[in-house]
């Protein structure tokens, strides 16, 4: 993504779109940009493939917002992630799909419950690569509330709405979040 956002930024330059001075400005933009899109795009791949692709857009969608305020466990090369990554989405709409076909909600909602108190007091989890100070930690734990109060409302009107599919989906990126926090919580203490 580094590569792309640095070629394209170029690219942006030698068309005299921006000039010397936008560069690093816009590869950073582009490289955020990529960073955002390239898990929806991803999830809805495997969503399509799996016969699924709006649910897989309701899992991803708040995974990829929340996350970006709650932090978590992130791996250290970038192979290593796209495997890993591609391989819990997977698992993940999978898991989406057999709750739904059998109606396994009771069982989710403790999941879920157990995992939105995991985001809700943990977040956020800062990373070796990006250490916050006292005033990031207060905001992003507000956003990452904020954000995790509003997809809880979404989820419960989906459901009153029997939307049940796309409120599990939406959950599901709630306790995604979780599972990413707490191996981070636990290198973090070892």
């Amino acid at each position: 993504m580094q590569y792309l956002s640095k070629q394209l930024s170029k690219w942006l330059l030698k068309s005299g779109a921006i000039s010397d001075s936008e560069l690093e400005l816009y590869e950073y933009a582009i490289f955020t940009f990529l960073l955002t899109f390239f898990p929806i795009t991803l999830s809805f791949f495997i969503g399509t493939i799996l016969g699924k692709p709006i649910e897989s857009l309701f899992l991803i969608v708040p995974f990829v917002f929340l996350r970006k305020f709650s932090g978590g466990y992130h791996l250290s090369s970038p192979i290593k992630c796209f495997l890993t990554s591609t391989a819990l989405l997977v698992i993940s709409q999978l898991t989406v799909n057999t709750i739904i076909t059998n109606h396994n909600y009771f069982i989710f909602a403790i999941v879920q419950v157990l995992a939105i108190l995991t985001v809700y007091t943990l977040s956020p989890i800062d990373s070796e690569q990006r250490k916050l100070n006292d005033k990031e930690i207060s905001l992003f734990r507000k956003i990452a509330q904020i954000i995790l109060s509003v997809i809880i409302t979404l989820e419960i009107l989906l459901f009153i709405f029997h939307k049940a599919n796309l409120g599990i989906s939406l959950g599901f990126g709630i306790i995604l979040v979780a599972a990413l926090q707490l191996p981070a919580m636990i290198s973090k203490r070892i």
